[in-house]
Parts: structure tokens; C-alpha cells; sequence
């Protein structure tokens, strides 16, 4: 379980190609403080290990995205390509006898499409 709290700056950027069709690109970036809560038990061959943790540690996230936009009237149709690199974000399963639990990134990437209604 954890817990994160920070601050995020981002922006969007959109260009105008045709009259209802932009190509848009947008970014952010941001700073956590996290708080991980883990417990559990595992077997190491013969040896029963039990754990209950509490660390706090920082975060770095940072996310773009870029695609195409079509709009008509109050209605938006995008698509395009999203990327999202958490670091420090997941708390490896590896057993350690330190006090530091190790901890590893995670990537996030991938087309999409999406359909909104503007009001």
C-alpha cells in the first residue's frame, strides 16, 4: 500500500491543421513523497521469512503524449501515443535481510484513443 503526495507542472500545446483537425502534443512532470507499507510472508526453502515494513521515499513521474484531434461542435475524437515513467515506484518482491526495501521503475506506453464531450 502506498501512499504519495506532490506536486505536478504540466502543459499542452495544440496546432491548427485543418478546421476541425489539431495535432496536439502535452507533458507533465512530478514530484512525490511516498509513504510504502508492506507485509508478508514467504518460503526460502526450509526457512519461513515474515516481514512488516513502513519506508518513505521519492518519486519522479514524468508524462507525454501526443496525437490528433478531430472536433466537431462539443464532441472531441483524439489518438495518438502516451508515455509514463514512474521512478522509484515498485517495491521489488526480492527478500533482503537490510532495512532498505529496493524498489524499481515502472513504464507505461502505448497508443490511444479517446472520445469527449465538452461542456
Amino acid at each position: 500500500f502506498t501512499d504519495s503526495y506532490g506536486v505536478r507542472l504540466g502543459g499542452e500545446a495544440r496546432r491548427r491543421l485543418r478546421a476541425n483537425l489539431t495535432l496536439f502534443g502535452r507533458g507533465a512532470v512530478s514530484g512525490l513523497v511516498s509513504t510504502t507499507r508492506s507485509s508478508g510472508t514467504t518460503n526460502r526453502g526450509i526457512t519461513l521469512v515474515s516481514w512488516n515494513a513502513t519506508d518513505n521515499h521519492e518519486n519522479l513521474v514524468v508524462d507525454a503524449s501526443a496525437g490528433l484531434a478531430w472536433r466537431c461542435g462539443r464532441l472531441e475524437v483524439a489518438a495518438g501515443y502516451e508515455w509514463s515513467s514512474w521512478k522509484n515506484s515498485i517495491q521489488s518482491r526480492r527478500i533482503r535481510f537490510t532495512d532498505q526495501p529496493d524498489y524499481e521503475d515502472l513504464l507505461l506506453e502505448g497508443a490511444f484513443a479517446r472520445v469527449a464531450l465538452n461542456y
